[in-house]
């Protein structure tokens, strides 16, 4: 479809045939649909007010960062070990 009315229509526009053919959608067609996100309520323990968040997740990436180094070392120490 061309978006205005031209004398000379772009190769990949439809011809006037089609144009006329061709029938509007009417009425709902794909209506909106929202969903309401499920809360689940539930009561504040002991343990999540102690939980530190942000200092979990600080020793995971730690963690995780050194990870490569001690499987390396762990390595290296059973090689020690299998030596005579």
């Amino acid at each position: 479809f061309s978006r205005a009315v031209q004398a000379n229509p772009s190769s990949g526009d439809s011809s006037a045939e089609e144009l006329a053919s061709i029938t509007q959608v009417q009425g709902e067609y794909m209506p909106i649909t929202k969903e309401k996100p499920v809360v689940n309520l539930v009561k504040v323990t002991e343990e999540m007010k102690t939980f530190k968040a942000y200092q979990k997740l600080r020793v995971e990436r730690t963690n995780q960062r050194h990870l490569g180094a001690r499987l390396k070392r762990a390595a290296e120490a059973e090689k020690e070990d299998k030596k005579p």
